[in-house]
């Protein structure tokens, strides 16, 4: 019993045995997922810090060339001051396109494509529920409730190609467009 809560808070909440959403916390947790060999790597990894954040630089940039020339499709905001290092490439489209990221998430799933939801807001989940009991969330947060249903995260990992990121950019522009009004 007391195995099964410290693995459900060491991270944040989250039961991936659970059937559900992806990134749905049943409790608050935390993040100890730390060891000394993830330390080791971490060091080896913050000597090339630059030339792994312009290779995620480099991904986002080409998904923001491809979808360039649609309206309502927003990604990471990467404007000056700001230097955005891409961690993930993140879209945010209008809900004009008709179509909810669990659609978009199965669509690409049958595509062996692996794309992320969007975050859902803090303040939906279970692990929350006892501090918005009798608020309506939806009134107090109404930016994040209004775009979470219509955003995912695309693929960018480091040994992503350019190749592949015009397979899931034309597999997602076709899609938007199918449902669009």
């Amino acid at each position: 019993e007391y195995f099964d809560k410290i693995k459900l808070l060491h991270h944040h909440g989250i039961d991936r045995n659970r059937e559900g959403k992806y990134f749905w916390s049943y409790e608050i947790g935390y993040n100890y997922q730390w060891t000394n060999i993830q330390a080791a790597i971490t060091l080896a990894q913050l000597r090339r810090i630059n030339e792994m954040v312009e290779k995620r630089r480099q991904r986002g940039m080409w998904y923001k060339e491809r979808f360039s020339e649609f309206d309502g499709i927003y990604f990471n905001y990467d404007e000056p001051p700001v230097k955005n290092t891409f961690w993930t490439v993140t879209t945010v489209y209008d809900e004009k396109y008709k179509i909810e990221k669990e659609k978009i998430l199965e669509y690409f799933q049958k595509n062996n494509v692996d794309l992320r939801p969007f975050f859902y807001p803090i303040s939906s989940m279970p692990a929350y529920a006892q501090y918005t009991k009798g608020k309506d969330m939806k009134k107090l947060n109404p930016i994040s409730y209004k775009i979470s249903p219509f955003g995912v995260s695309l693929p960018s990992a480091m040994s992503i190609t350019e190749k592949d990121v015009d397979f899931v950019s034309k597999k997602l522009i076709d899609l938007l467009l199918k449902h669009k009004y």
